[in-house]
């Protein structure tokens, strides 16, 4: 699928808007909203070596979705004992409260880098993950097109699409339709949202339930 102009766009300024994203950064640590000691993270600077072998990346928004995904990465670590997981998330509130709860064995968590070009390169540069699995729908056109460019599976997870957020993302249809197309999979919380998944013309093979 050819990517619609307004993705162009958005990928074009994504090349050039670092210098933007580093004055929001210094905004957000005078509010104590990040974590100084992380911050490069942000920027695809790991804070952690990565492990050998084969790792796993698994992205959520905030607290609620992040902790909503730890019954799943405890799972995947008792059934892949060789694999590492390396959870993301993109808020101080939630890298919180994960270390509040504690992680499973083996799973790594790091700040989603901001979306441009050069922090998307570094991040997968360092991290090479096997797949992408993306929870509900927090998408980052640069990310996601730099990790499809290098054929990495993605899936999208537990997915709910409200009324409003079908009328928020049919403002840029096509836009909205290319991200979707990235992902392999697409797993709806519910038949409504599904439903709306398909009117950006998901092919039905590609869709399916969320079964936790």
């Amino acid at each position: 699928m050819a990517r619609p102009f307004q993705l162009r766009t958005y990928l074009l300024f994504a090349r050039l808007s670092g210098p933007l994203w580093k004055l929001a950064m210094r905004l957000r640590l005078r509010r104590g909203k990040e974590d100084p000691a992380r911050l490069g993270e942000k920027f695809g600077a790991a804070t952690v070596v990565r492990p050998p072998g084969t790792v796993l990346w698994f992205h959520a928004l905030s607290v609620g979705e992040s902790l909503a995904l730890l019954p799943l990465l405890e799972r995947a670590a008792r059934d892949l004992p060789e694999a590492h997981f390396l959870l993301t998330t993109s808020t101080l509130t939630s890298a919180r409260a994960l270390q509040r709860v504690g992680l499973a064995p083996r799973v790594i968590h790091q700040f989603l880098p901001v979306d441009t070009t050069r922090a998307a390169r570094r991040f997968l540069d360092h991290w090479q993950p096997a797949i992408a699995v993306i929870s509900e729908l927090d998408l980052w056109p640069a990310l996601l097109c730099a990790a499809k460019k290098r054929d990495l599976p993605m899936l999208l997870i537990n997915s709910r699409m409200s009324d409003h957020n079908f009328a928020r993302r049919s403002r840029s249809p096509a836009m909205f339709a290319h991200l979707l197309d990235l992902f392999d999979v697409i797993l709806a919380q519910d038949d409504d949202s599904r439903a709306r998944f398909a009117r950006f013309v998901v092919a039905p093979a590609r869709l399916g339930y969320w079964a936790p």
